[in-house]
């Protein structure tokens, strides 16, 4: 008995070994600083195995710097077949870490700094399809998101393909100028920027306005009951008199349509 179970276990194939998740590449861009001279911003870039050429999301962090929760999505976003370029706002001198308001002054270089990053991927690396490149934002980012397809001050090239906004503010400078991407909103229906501002009713306006275009599509998501930072993982805090909240359910809704949404636009 002994033999005949030594032989079934050499005729089983061994498991699977699990799958490696992707090393991270540090990486550093030159982009302008707080007195317009150049300046490094660090970045983290992770690609999908093989030689490409592969789609690219550039990853736009909030108020609360880079935490594990980035990091998951970048190695998410490799996993799903896109290079991954998360950046460090806060590596630049003079950019610290902020929540005071929407568009601080580190937030409001960031449309720059994506844009400087889209053009360093087509400039330098061969892997990036330079015509299949998406900007994905969280908060302060997720505004940067907003004024990339709206059209940035100072554009470096070509547009986005397509941008995903994650509990942005949805305030506009220029409300009328027309996208130049699709985009996908994400919105907590119980954020609300104190005193009054209310992102969900914001980006409602902004969805209605955009109603019947199919070719650069605006598609708002609320969710129910959720507060800002429903994507993070075990969060639950006030930076001042805004919440920042866990939503497992909203969470696990928003990876299904942020997947499907750049896949729509970057992928093949």
């Amino acid at each position: 008995m002994k033999r005949l179970l030594l032989a079934m276990l050499l005729l089983c194939p061994a498991p699977p070994a699990p799958r490696a998740q992707p090393a991270a590449e540090r990486v550093a861009i030159w982009v302008p600083g707080p007195d317009y001279r150049q300046v490094v911003l660090g970045a983290e870039l992770l690609r999908p195995p093989g030689p490409g050429p592969f789609p690219a999301v550039v990853l736009l962090h909030d108020c609360l710097g880079v935490t594990a929760d980035e990091e998951r999505w970048a190695e998410r976003l490799s996993g799903w077949g896109y290079v991954a370029l998360l950046l460090h706002r806060f590596d630049v001198p003079g950019f610290d870490t902020t929540c005071r308001g929407e568009m601080s002054a580190a937030a409001a270089w960031q449309p720059i700094h994506a844009e400087a990053a889209q053009a360093w991927l087509v400039a330098t690396r061969p892997e990036v399809r330079p015509d299949r490149i998406g900007v994905l934002g969280w908060g302060q980012g997720g505004s940067a998101a907003l004024l990339l397809v709206h059209g940035s001050p100072e554009p470096h090239g070509r547009p986005f393909s397509v941008a995903v906004a994650l509990h942005p503010g949805c305030r506009q400078p220029n409300p009328l100028r027309d996208m130049e991407a699709p985009l996908l909103l994400l919105v907590g229906s119980e954020d609300v920027f104190p005193p009054t501002m209310a992102p969900a009713a914001h980006c409602a306006r902004m969805a209605a306005r955009r109603e019947g275009r199919r070719d650069k599509p605006l598609e708002l998501v609320v969710y129910r009951g959720a507060q800002s930072g429903f994507d993070r993982e075990g969060i639950d805090l006030f930076l001042g008199d805004r919440r920042f909240l866990h939503d497992p359910a909203a969470a696990e809704d928003a990876v299904v349509r942020i997947r499907a949404f750049i896949g729509r636009y970057l992928g093949d």
